[in-house]
């Protein structure tokens, strides 16, 4: 009896040991490796991309979507994302783009990017681990620079957190793409954003421009705001 006890405490010893390896090996990904722990007080996390003295930037879990959606559905986000401009394919593509992959996985990311596709982060308070914004971003091909956005929840507003991520997110993607270029556009309607870009942002205003024509939305008019980051 005490054999048979002892013979199945180690066996448990020994498959939990064989999982943690496993969850180490490059061949691991948030999502296989978080049903391992799905009964334990375990929790593994894609790893960080980049982080500011306050703030972290990382992918989800898909486990993690629901959180996601309350930053995309708050007041302001919402009427970018559900006023038609996305349609439901490219909300799906759009939510897809930030869910952890395997390492192997994220090789093709570079292409992806280099082809203008659209990337994405969320971004999550270091010091309580919740999720407070997101991050998004794509390099516009003919002009050779990143259109960069970042979404902060209203909860977690008039914090600084916008401007304590521009730089970093900036390095994050000359240091992995090789584009020192940005530009960042601004609701000409939202004054809390723009009073914010023209007297906190690293950006530079150049222009606005009305992107309504091109969206078929009507008159949509963007502050349009640059930075480059030195060689």
């Amino acid at each position: 009896m005490f054999e048979s006890i002892l013979a199945e405490i180690v066996w448990k010893l020994l498959a939990s040991f064989i999982a943690i390896l496993f969850c180490l090996s490059l061949e691991c990904n948030a999502q296989t490796c978080a049903p391992l722990f799905a009964d334990s007080s375990i929790s593994i996390h894609p790893p960080i991309a980049f982080k500011t003295h306050s703030l972290e930037a990382r992918k989800i879990l898909k486990s993690e979507t629901d959180q996601l959606m309350q930053i995309l559905t708050s007041e302001g986000a919402d009427q970018y994302f559900f006023s038609g401009q996305y349609t439901r394919e490219m909300m799906s593509e759009f939510l897809d783009s930030f869910i952890a992959k395997s390492p192997r996985e994220e090789i093709t990311n570079f292409n992806s990017f280099r082809r203008g596709d659209e990337q994405a982060y969320a971004v999550f308070q270091s010091n309580t681990g919740k999720m407070v914004g997101i991050i998004k971003f794509n390099l516009h091909v003919e002009e050779g620079r990143v259109l960069l956005g970042r979404i902060i929840h209203h909860d977690f507003r008039n914090r600084g957190f916008a401007t304590e991520l521009d730089l970093p997110i900036m390095q994050f993607i000359k240091s992995n793409y090789g584009v020192k270029d940005f530009t960042t556009l601004v609701d000409e309607k939202n004054i809390p954003s723009n009073l914010m870009m023209f007297n906190k942002s690293v950006f530079e205003y150049v222009d606005t421009i009305d992107y309504g024509k091109y969206l078929n939305t009507g008159s949509q008019r963007f502050n349009r705001f640059d930075y480059t980051l030195a060689d």
